[in-house]
């Protein structure tokens, strides 16, 4: 008798179990259907000339465009998503310099999401962020496309911030430094549910890169970095948060 209920016992939690991974699996290929997410990993790359060497920092980025435009009332328009860290680019003798997660004056991120498709315009003209994923190889940032670039004059007090223009490099670091060229590379994204997971590599694309937090010691920061709740567009640090460094 005892074994007879527990087999019913059993059959019933399988049975269950089961019932789940189908209604997850359905809502997923729902939600793939209805609002399909368009993923896409770059690797950016930042260059600068010190006393004719060259200096790079990189780092993998990725961004997630979801698209609601799809039989949803309410819902229409896309959202972005950003993943990754600020690139890092030491310049010696206690200089350096981060491409933020965000571009102009005040590191837009919506300028990060779309700095793909803008790299590879001129080549692919039309480009849509629905092609993005397919593209493939490198292509060049104009200055005006260049991520936000900061620098600290102590790496340990995000209120030494400042942003500093390409054509600024040597006026801010000395003459021996020159901004040399930023670019992106296109790299494999990955597979989901792997690429979410990390695992197995051939299924899991080229990892995000992180890590800042270990040269950037006051990271995450919730606020702005210099101290305030609010953004305040006439300040020095241009409302610079913890999410231009890290995000995701």
């Amino acid at each position: 008798m005892l074994d007879r209920v527990g087999f019913r016992v059993i059959r019933a939690i399988a049975t269950t179990v089961a019932a789940a991974i189908v209604i997850v699996a359905a809502s997923v290929v729902w939600r793939s259907v209805e609002s399909p997410t368009y993923v896409h990993r770059f690797r950016l790359t930042i260059e600068a000339v010190v006393d004719g060497e060259v200096h790079r920092g990189s780092g993998v980025i990725e961004v997630r465009t979801t698209d609601y435009d799809v039989k949803m009332p309410g819902a229409k328009g896309i959202s972005t998503r950003v993943l990754g860290d600020a690139v890092f680019v030491n310049l010696g003798k206690g200089r350096n310099v981060l491409a933020a997660l965000g571009t102009g004056p005040h590191a837009s991120v919506e300028g990060i999401a779309e700095l793909t498709r803008s790299a590879f315009m001129p080549i692919h003209p039309g480009l849509t962020y629905r092609d993005v994923p397919n593209l493939a190889g490198a292509a060049p940032l104009t200055e005006q496309q260049v991520p936000t670039l900061v620098g600290f004059t102590d790496l340990n007090d995000p209120k030494t911030a400042r942003v500093i223009a390409p054509g600024e490099f040597e006026k801010v670091f000395g003459k021996d430094v020159h901004f040399k060229r930023a670019f992106v590379e296109m790299v494999p994204a990955g597979t989901w549910p792997f690429n979410m997971i990390r695992g197995p590599a051939v299924l899991a694309g080229e990892p995000v890169t992180r890590g800042l937090e270990q040269k950037l010691h006051w990271l995450p920061h919730p606020q702005y970095l210099d101290g305030q709740s609010v953004c305040d567009h006439g300040r020095h640090l241009d409302c610079l948060h913890g999410g231009h460094f890290t995000r995701g």
